[in-house]
């Protein structure tokens, strides 16, 4: 019985590891994405991002799926699950439960545009890709990189910079998951809560006293 046993929760640990062993990226890093310099939106740099991987990776139309090979991309950008992730401007506590697995707006043709945009807010937590033909911040031209923002201030225009950054294409994969608080802001509100904790406590106080008079 004892064996039995054994067995059985060998088996059971096997398969958790299984599922909880991360996807890695498939596509091959040619450099170190990340410079804060670009993309910004409403003047919030991404938290993170990861690439620059070989080649354009990006294809499909908004509504179309994910490709595999992106959905592993991205799986390291949200996981931290592999090297090549750059916590770029603070805040980034993977992992993150975000819906990936759709392209939701794409754009093509940019040919070197620094300011566009997908025809939506963006808001919260929000995932975009690029590809750019050449860039200052890669050794290689010809590469794709993934952004994860964190945007505490709405924004629809995405702005590149430098000038030179020769973007060529877009895409977007989710947005509009509120955002995390900063962790001065979660200081903030658990100060808060205690202040009016104690506020409670003194009014129950106060009242427990009056009436105790009356």
């Amino acid at each position: 019985m004892r064996r039995v046993l054994k067995i059985a929760l060998a088996t059971a640990a096997i398969a958790l590891g299984t599922v909880a062993t991360p996807a890695y990226a498939t596509d091959t890093l040619v450099g170190d994405a990340c410079s804060v310099a670009y993309p910004t939106i409403s003047g919030q740099s991404a938290i993170a991002c990861v690439g620059y991987y070989d080649k354009n990776l990006l294809s499909g139309a908004a509504g179309s799926a994910t490709p595999q090979n992106i959905m592993d991309d991205l799986n390291v950008l949200l996981t931290n699950s592999a090297p090549g992730v750059n916590d770029s401007a603070g805040g980034y506590n993977p992992p993150y439960a975000l819906d990936v697995d759709t392209v939701l707006a794409s754009i093509e043709g940019l040919a070197g545009t620094n300011d566009f945009g997908f025809g939506t807010t963006l808001s919260g937590l929000t995932v975009i890709g690029m590809h750019f033909g050449n860039n200052d911040d890669s050794a290689v031209n010809n590469v794709t990189a993934f952004w994860l923002f964190n945007l505490t201030t709405p924004g629809t225009t995405i702005h590149l910079n430098p000038t030179s950054a020769g973007s060529s294409n877009a895409q977007l994969y989710t947005t509009g998951t509120p955002p995390v608080p900063e962790p001065a802001t979660w200081g903030m509100m658990l100060l808060g809560f205690a202040g009016m904790g104690t506020a409670l406590r003194r009014s129950r106080r106060r009242n427990g006293a009056l009436m105790q008079i009356a």
